[in-house]
């Protein structure tokens, strides 16, 4: 019974009637609203916080969570515009091992190596 209840909360969140962030009812309402034992809609809920829909934050409240970012470890691209459609802001760090590692990569862009603005890079 509690998953028949977990999915149509599942469906709830998905169609959109709970948007990321919204409070969903509490356990009491649920069971109530869906004609379960109070138990029942626990274990529903604990589904969906196992599954990462909700997040459980004590004495707050049960909430949507965010969708989870899903990418392609094979495309480094992938996770980038994901992040920037969800307007994530995003910041990045360029980090060379090594000097001539820095020196071949520009040589491969064709720009000149700027050898003052490589001391310190070892």
């Amino acid at each position: 019974m509690h998953r028949q209840l977990a999915q149509q909360l599942r469906s709830a969140i998905a169609a959109g009637p709970y948007k990321t962030g919204d409070r969903i009812p509490a356990e009491p309402e649920l069971a109530l609203t869906h004609g379960v034992s109070r138990i029942t809609a626990r274990q529903a809920v604990m589904h969906l916080a196992s599954a990462q829909l909700v997040v459980r934050r004590q004495g707050k409240g049960t909430f949507v969570a965010e969708p989870p970012v899903h990418h392609d470890l094979l495309d480094p691209h992938g996770i980038f515009n994901q992040l920037v459609a969800k307007g994530a802001p995003i910041e990045y760090t360029l980090c060379w091992a090594n000097a001539e590692a820095y020196e071949f990569v520009l040589r491969l862009r064709g720009a000149v190596p700027i050898t003052s603005s490589m001391q310190g890079i070892k």
